[in-house]
């Protein structure tokens, strides 16, 4: 699907509970998530159908609540 909306509108239309922007350009719904990876100096999402998102640095303390 095509949606012209900001990240940031899309963010706040989704809610905090269920979804969370993990990266600048990832938003992730908590319950497709599978588990957190760390890959050298970066994180990944690992996502129930097994592919991986960029989890970036500013926002790695937020997930790790977040999905605990």
């Amino acid at each position: 699907y095509l949606i012209r909306e900001t990240m940031k509108n899309m963010e706040l239309r989704l809610g905090v509970s269920d979804f969370m922007r993990t990266h600048k350009s990832h938003i992730v719904n908590k319950r497709f998530v599978k588990s957190l990876i760390k890959k050298s100096n970066e994180y990944e999402l690992i996502l129930t159908n097994d592919q991986a998102t960029k989890v970036s640095r500013s926002k790695i303390h937020s997930v790790k609540e977040w999905i605990s």
